[in-house]
C-alpha cells in the first residue's frame, strides 16, 4: 500500500513537470495600440483555426516589445501565430482578401510565399520551459 502511494506521488509530479511554460517574446511592435492575439497550435490539422488552438492569449500592447507566458503545455511540437488587432474587431483584417492589413508574426519568424507558412515551417520542439522570439511583420497600412 505504501509503495502504491509513493508511485502515485511520483506519477503526479511527473505529470506536473510535463506542463511547463513557454515564453513568447514579441518584437517590432511599431504601432502602440490595440491588442496582441497569440495562438499556440499543436497539430498541423488545427493550425490557424483559432477555435482549435491548444492555448490562446490576448494581451494589451504597452510597448514596442512584449513577453507573454503560456502555461499548461505538454512536451511536443508547436507553432505559434500572433497578430495585432489594431481596430478592436478580434480578427486579422486582410486587404484584397489575402494580404494581412494588420501586423502579424509566426514562430521561427516563418513566412509563406503566397499566404501563411505551414505548421511545420513555423514549428519547434518544446520540452520543459522555453522561449521563442517572434518579430512582427507590418505590411504598411
Amino acid at each position: 500500500m505504501k509503495l502504491k502511494s509513493i508511485l502515485i506521488i511520483v506519477l503526479a509530479a511527473m505529470a506536473l513537470h510535463g506542463r511547463a511554460q513557454l515564453t513568447v517574446n514579441i518584437s517590432n511592435i511599431s504601432m502602440l495600440q490595440g491588442e496582441l492575439y497569440i495562438a499556440v497550435y499543436d497539430d498541423a490539422e488545427r493550425f490557424l483555426n483559432v477555435e482549435l488552438a491548444a492555448e490562446k492569449k490576448i494581451v494589451e500592447i504597452t510597448g514596442e516589445t512584449a513577453s507573454v507566458v503560456i502555461s499548461g503545455l505538454k512536451a511536443g511540437k508547436y507553432s505559434v501565430a500572433v497578430f495585432q488587432d489594431l481596430n478592436g474587431n478580434g480578427t486579422l483584417d486582410m486587404k484584397k482578401g489575402r494580404i494581412p492589413d494588420e501586423p502579424f508574426g509566426f514562430s521561427n519568424n516563418a513566412r509563406g510565399k503566397f499566404g501563411p507558412p505551414g505548421f511545420n515551417k513555423a514549428s519547434f520542439s518544446f520540452c520543459d520551459t522555453g522561449e521563442i522570439d517572434i518579430k512582427m511583420v507590418n505590411n504598411e497600412r
